[in-house]
């Protein structure tokens, strides 16, 4: 059983009623643990600010702190899914098939890492791989004894 505040056991139960779940205790959910799919993830970080802002007696702050909380990370978001589509094979060969990939895209849905930090470890693993693909052409192509 987990040590549910009264704001996150009623959404706890909430949860359950929405999603028509069967079987489950509200107070078998565990607030901390994390919730894969990006979007349930976020909708639950932002319910919670919503219920600290209304017991705070200050209901209108929550806008302001779910953008402070969430835009980078959806603006970051947003960079990286363009970059993957804009280069799928790039992207593909030097960062989804990379060992490291399942493991950080767990941490990243489970809300131990951001887009921000994954995008830019992407980034840097992308541009590498592009670099190195770059000069293995540059080599082959090169006749021997050019530049001599």
């Amino acid at each position: 059983m987990s040590n549910q505040s009264p704001a996150e056991r009623e959404l706890a139960e909430l949860l359950i009623e929405a999603l028509n779940l069967e079987d489950v205790e509200a107070a078998s959910i565990d607030p901390a643990a994390p919730l894969f799919g990006d979007g349930l993830f976020h909708a639950i970080r932002s319910g919670r600010l919503a219920a600290e802002a209304v017991v705070a007696g200050e209901p209108t702050s929550h806008t302001a702190q779910v953008h402070d909380l969430l835009a980078a990370d959806f603006e970051a978001a947003r960079r990286l899914a363009r970059l993957f589509y804009n280069l799928p094979g790039l992207t593909y060969r030097h960062a989804i098939c990379q060992p490291q990939a399942t493991p950080l895209a767990v941490r990243l849905l489970g809300g131990e890492l951001s887009f921000r930090g994954l995008g830019r470890r992407a980034l840097r693993r992308i541009a590498r791989g592009w670099l190195d693909e770059w000069r293995g052409q540059q080599k082959t192509s090169t006749p021997e004894g050019a530049g001599r």
